[in-house]
């Protein structure tokens, strides 16, 4: 049997408490589709758009 892991964040209840922090991995809903898939609960985002733009380069 599995731990029950849900817990809440204010009003905002997450059945698993894994949050991906802000940066470059969190790129599109791609990512966080395979993110989510894989087991995180929420995702911490800088900004959201409707319409790309151009980024930051990624680290080397």
């Amino acid at each position: 049997m599995e731990p029950n892991l849900a817990t809440s964040i204010g009003p905002i209840q997450l059945d698993k408490p894994v949050m991906l922090a802000s940066g470059i991995l969190g790129i599109s809903l791609d990512v966080f589709n395979r993110l989510y898939r894989s087991g995180a609960g929420a995702v911490v985002t800088k900004s959201l758009s409707t319409e790309p733009w151009e980024g930051y380069p990624n680290p080397t």
